[in-house]
């Protein structure tokens, strides 16, 4: 996905009380959970449907706080994911609590057997 230059560098302005987290997790639980899970999987049965894939929001730390403001306010084309026309703050809140969402690793894109005579068995 590419973003206007503006939209990269755009830093949240507000700060990140327990007050406002809660306040993205009331808006987050309300609107975006029945796609991406509570706990920001994607792993849900409406997202298990959806094309292209759910992202699980506890792996995008690689996008800055800006870009998420902006798929949140626009939406992405061509995918389920709608644009919110909700007051900048409540979205800007949105975006803290995606920040605040325990982290996963990432899954590894091949299980790897027990080595032989590891004493593991299957």
């Amino acid at each position: 996905m590419s973003y206007p230059a503006s939209a990269s560098s755009l830093r949240n302005p507000v700060a990140a009380t327990p007050e406002a987290i809660a306040e993205g997790r009331r808006h987050f639980d309300h609107d975006c959970a029945v796609c991406h899970g509570k706990d920001g999987s994607g792993r849900t049965e409406i997202a298990h449907g959806l094309y292209p894939k759910v992202p699980n929001l506890r792996h995008e730390a690689d996008l800055t706080d800006g870009q998420l403001f902006y798929i949140i306010r626009n939406g992405v084309r061509f995918t389920g994911m709608p644009g919110w026309d909700d007051p900048d703050e409540s979205l800007w809140k949105l975006v803290l609590l995606i920040r605040d969402l325990p982290k996963e690793p990432m899954e590894p894109a091949t299980a790897q057997p027990p080595a032989a005579g590891s004493g593991e068995s299957r």
